[in-house]
């Protein structure tokens, strides 16, 4: 496009995209007017209104880049808002989650505790009736304890009194052996009586006979008596101590219903955290609810800050497409000097190193070497290939002097078509150290540059490029800077390109 050209094209309107092609204008003919004549304007007036236009277009560059920075800096804050933001949601909904979880456990706890409590109320009552059984049997036990002495007692008296029976009954049948023996002394006059002694003589016997079976029945009675109170004793010494137990029975019982009271207080309190735990379960569902929103929206604002990037880098890539054209066009801007410094000096590395592979200083193959090695242990990574030595002898030297022709010129090296620079003007060419900072703004030769600036200057395939970028100072600074660089040909294959940067005043 030349620069007739650019302003015979139709802007693109607010709604357009600036990336798509538009049609030419079709202006009406207009006869001509005569240079100087009229209402004709004379060449050095177009030239001085191109010129201006051309620096106004310059300063519109730099306000764009410094736009686009800022909206780089925005879309980074928002970037990381959105991923905070993630991590809220993603925090939010596992509290939620919890919530229910609690709220689950809540409910479960609480029947838990309904069955619990009803368990101990069963286990009080059961253990105060047992309690009770326990003192009837030890008060029961007491009293046969008490009875059998008496018992005991009752049976020696009946003992002492067959005793007597039976003494008697042996003086009954002595009385009436003897009553038997005057009866037949008496004869005749006897036999009444002797019939008489025989009856008591067997009575007498029977009661000996009773006597005897009593005497046998109490000794038996006596020595079941004395098992009895033996084991009525040893039941005795039991019910002493279930007697003393029962007080620790009584104790149980009454923690139990200590217990049981304070379950009541805890299933109290368990209600209380159900309530709460279901209120917190509802308002968290309604944090989540406002914070997805704010997370959609959040997104929506990232995307419509990488949109505005992208029209902004659409403006600055137009501003920068007009100041080539003026350029292209003859007409001296305040980017002129720098323009015709980075050709020339792009045409003298490429007649270097072509004079170079003609004297077989080098050879073709070993300048457009590919095979980059790391060298170990540096941070930002540093890469050697064939030509690196050579070419940072050659050319250092040419990028020293380019540096030193104008304050304005910060920085000057040249890379090949992957953007490795073997070597830079010496400000920035010092031996790397330990620090990865450090480096990154001192020790920048044999580094690859792939950011945006670098990349696009590889695509060109003009005679030179003029780019506007903000140059990272650290600590949040940012300088304006504008890039020039020009391609380096050898044998008609472009080995790369020589780029210089210049600051904006």
């Amino acid at each position: 496009m030349t620069f007739v050209d650019l302003f015979t094209k139709r802007a693109p309107t607010a709604n357009a995209s600036p990336s798509l092609p538009v049609e030419p204008v079709v202006a009406a003919p207009r006869p001509a007017e005569p240079v100087g004549g009229g209402h004709g304007l004379d060449s050095d007036t177009i030239q001085r209104t191109i010129k201006a236009m051309a620096e106004r277009v310059g300063r519109l560059g730099v306000e764009a880049i410094e736009i686009d920075g800022r909206v780089d800096q925005v879309a980074a804050r928002g970037l990381s808002r959105k991923q905070d933001l993630e991590t809220v949601v993603r925090s939010v909904h596992e509290m939620a989650e919890a919530n229910v979880r609690i709220n689950d456990l809540s409910v479960a706890t609480k029947t838990a505790m309904g069955s619990v409590a009803g368990a101990m109320d069963e286990a009080r009552a059961t253990s105060q009736a047992a309690l009770h059984t326990i003192e009837g049997l030890v008060e029961g036990i007491g009293h046969i304890e008490g009875k059998l002495p008496d018992l005991q007692k009752s049976l020696s008296e009946v003992a002492a009194v067959s005793k007597d029976i039976q003494k008697i009954a042996g003086q009954t049948n002595l009385l009436a052996l003897n009553a038997t023996i005057e009866a037949a002394r008496a004869g005749e006059a006897g036999k009444g009586f002797a019939v008489v002694a025989g009856e008591v003589k067997d009575l007498s016997r029977q009661t000996a006979n009773a006597v005897t079976t009593i005497q046998s029945t109490l000794a038996t009675l006596g020595s079941l008596i004395d098992t009895l109170i033996a084991e009525s004793r040893a039941a005795s010494t039991v019910a002493s101590s279930a007697r003393s137990g029962s007080g620790d029975i009584g104790g149980a019982v009454t923690r139990i219903e200590q217990v049981s009271h304070e379950l009541a207080q805890v299933q109290s309190q368990v209600d209380s955290i159900v309530d709460a735990a279901a209120r917190n379960r509802e308002q968290c569902a309604a944090i989540g609810e406002a914070i997805d929103l704010i997370e959609e929206t959040t997104k929506a604002s990232v995307e419509d800050m990488e949109a505005v990037k992208q029209r902004t880098a659409n403006l600055l890539e137009m501003s920068e497409d007009m100041i080539t054209l003026t350029a292209e066009a003859g007409i001296e801007t305040v980017d002129s000097p720098f323009i015709k410094i980075v050709t020339e000096r792009a045409r003298q590395m490429s007649q270097l190193l072509e004079q170079a592979v003609e004297r077989g200083e080098i050879g073709l193959d070993a300048l457009f070497d590919t095979n980059y090695q790391q060298v170990p242990g540096v941070e930002p990574p540093h890469y050697v290939v064939r030509h690196t030595d050579y070419t940072a002898r050659v050319l250092g030297p040419i990028c020293n002097e380019v540096v030193n022709a104008s304050p304005d010129i910060l920085a000057c090296t040249p890379g090949d078509m992957n953007n490795y620079y073997p070597i830079i003007n010496d400000a920035f060419a010092k031996p790397p150290t330990s620090d990865p900072v450090w480096n990154a703004a001192n020790s920048r030769a044999r580094t690859k540059q792939l950011d945006r600036t670098s990349l696009n200057q590889m695509k060109s395939k003009k005679s030179f490029l003029l780019q506007t970028y903000r140059r990272n100072m650290g600590g949040g600074r940012f300088d304006l800077m504008k890039n020039i660089s020009s391609p380096i040909i050898i044998k008609g294959r472009q080995w790369g390109i020589l780029r210089i940067m210049v600051r904006v005043r």
